[in-house]
């Protein structure tokens, strides 16, 4: 019986690693995303420009992962490029 306890608990410990794993680059993942909202009101006032133009900065730059992933991945055609 202790035997049979001891070969499931190594299995065990690597799964909790798994669930610390995903955790971590989850917290990592919405701390990266969601910083830079909640800095808008004070960016924007330490260079003097409205609320709106400082949203606009961080959207520009959620911007270029999306024109860059349409641009290279293949179409419906199996071409790569602009398409409509």
């Amino acid at each position: 019986m202790s035997a049979r306890l001891q070969e499931s608990s190594p299995s065990s410990r690597r799964g909790w690693l798994g669930v610390a794993a995903i955790t971590a680059s989850l917290f990592v993942f919405l701390t990266t995303e969601l910083m830079p909202v909640g800095l808008l009101t004070p960016l924007s006032e330490d260079l003097d420009i409205s609320v709106g133009v400082a949203g606009l900065m961080v959207t520009a730059q959620g911007s270029r992962p999306v024109s860059a992933y349409r641009s290279s991945s293949p179409g419906p055609d199996g071409s790569t490029g602009a398409r409509c």
